[in-house]
């Protein structure tokens, strides 16, 4: 009995000091805490770049561009890569696309047709390691029906160091591009008429504007015009042929002229040296035409601006159709007017104050002019025996006028050009009855 006294007794004491401590422990503790975040990075994909097409615009002809591909540091390292390039807004005769070689070259890549686009074989670029990057010099020629267009260029990595090549996830980018380039316009100087009409024989001149509103520099241009509708009974050689020269600071110069398979009649226009347009620049060519005898009728006429390519050959940079031009049969016509409606009250003996005759070529060809005056219409004086008319031209020379015609000794004419000449008319009989007497002047008008 008392042992078992014993051990209640201790049991009662451990259990009174265990509630003791743990009354303590409360009493004493702090508790707090933090939170931490941790990210699990993946390999990235390289990117592409190029400043020259992030700029959001071509222009016809040549543009030299660098697509470069970059590796992330956090990337994953490639044995080898490849890239493909689409382009989409194009079609296969208007593009030709080459990748520079080591030591210069250029060599043209291989377009195939894919739907609507047009799709590069696939270009080895190398390896390519964490943290590095590789590029391809590229040079992109775009012909004249582009102009005025937004096409587009779609560049796509690949991974070739596995059996079969696959595209790498991310590693593409698409650029917009617009297409600008050079037009060629009619003026400033035309044939008057609408459409331009020429008179046939008639020397008439005409401008071509070129104007490049880029911001790159076009080299070795030339400039050819299509003549369409002519038929082939005009010559283009030989006595009475249609007859076109180049007029520049050394004086005329001859072109080229030939007939194409569809009976268009083709002119080299461009000096052999080539025409530059700057960055915003313009130039005129000016070419004089001459159109034979029956040669009249209505026509179409375009122009092309080609760009000599590096490699050989020529590329269209610039198509404009002109719209029509019409060669009228020669029409010689002139139209007088004066100044004023007489001579007024003459002396006998005294020459009178001129008047100012107009003379106007209302004709299509240059014309000569030969004038005639008359006896006065009533019958009763003789011109040059009773009474003087005299022309005075504007060079200085005197005509007497008579009956007959005479040739005025001026220059011919041109299609809507006056000549100014004064009249003085002096009475001479003094037995001439006063009174107010009417004369005629006549002007007559030919093919120059």
């Amino acid at each position: 009995m008392k042992k078992v006294s014993r051990l209640r007794v201790l049991a009662a004491v451990m259990v009174g000091l265990m509630v003791l401590f743990s009354a303590t422990a409360s009493a004493w503790a702090a508790t707090d805490s933090v939170e931490l975040s941790f990210s699990v990075t993946g390999e990235e994909p390289p990117s592409f770049s190029s400043q020259e097409l992030e700029a959001g615009t071509l222009q016809t002809g040549a543009n030299v561009f660098t697509l470069t591909l970059a590796n992330p540091s956090t990337g994953k390292d490639y044995q080898a890569t490849g890239v493909q390039l689409t382009l989409s807004g194009v079609a296969i005769g208007d593009v030709l696309l080459e990748k520079e070689e080591t030591g210069g070259a250029w060599s043209a890549l291989n377009l195939a047709t894919i739907g609507q686009d047009l799709a590069t074989e696939l270009i080895p670029t190398g390896a390519l390691a964490r943290g590095s990057s590789t590029g391809l010099n590229l040079r992109l020629t775009l012909a004249a029906p582009l102009r005025g267009r937004t096409i587009g260029i779609k560049a796509v990595a690949f991974d070739r160091s596995v059996e079969t090549s696959r595209s790498i996830a991310g590693a593409e980018k698409s650029f917009s591009l617009k297409v600008q380039g050079p037009a060629v316009t009619l003026g400033p100087t035309l044939p008057a008429g609408s459409p331009p009409t020429f008179g046939e024989g008639q020397e008439a001149r005409v401008d071509f504007t070129l104007h490049n509103p880029t911001a790159g520099e076009y080299q070795n241009l030339g400039l050819h015009l299509t003549l369409t509708g002519v038929p082939e009974s005009v010559p283009l050689s030989g006595s009475g042929a249609l007859n076109i020269v180049r007029a520049d600071g050394d004086g005329l110069q001859p072109v080229q002229l030939e007939r194409d398979a569809s009976g268009n009649i083709n002119v080299v226009v461009a000096p052999p040296e080539g025409l530059a347009l700057g960055p915003g620049g313009s130039a005129v060519v000016t070419l004089m035409i001459t159109w034979p005898a029956g040669s009249a009728g209505t026509y179409a006429w375009s122009t092309t601006l080609v760009q000599s390519l590096p490699a050989g050959g020529a590329w269209p940079v610039a198509a404009d159709p002109q719209g029509s031009f019409a060669v009228a049969a020669a029409n010689p016509a002139v139209e007088l007017s004066t100044d004023r409606p007489g001579f007024g009250a003459i002396p006998v003996g005294a020459w009178s104050a001129p008047v100012e005759l107009t003379l106007t070529n209302s004709g299509n060809v240059a014309e000569a002019l030969f004038i005639s005056g008359s006896n006065t219409s009533d019958g009763r004086y003789l011109i040059g025996q009773d009474f003087y008319l005299k022309a005075l031209t504007p060079g200085g020379q005197e005509l007497y006028l008579n009956s007959g015609w005479q040739k005025i000794p001026v220059p011919p004419l041109l299609p809507q050009e006056s000549l100014k000449i004064s009249l003085s008319l002096k009475p001479l009989r003094p037995e001439m009855v006063s009174g107010t007497y009417q004369i005629t002047i006549r002007v007559d008008a030919q093919k120059a």
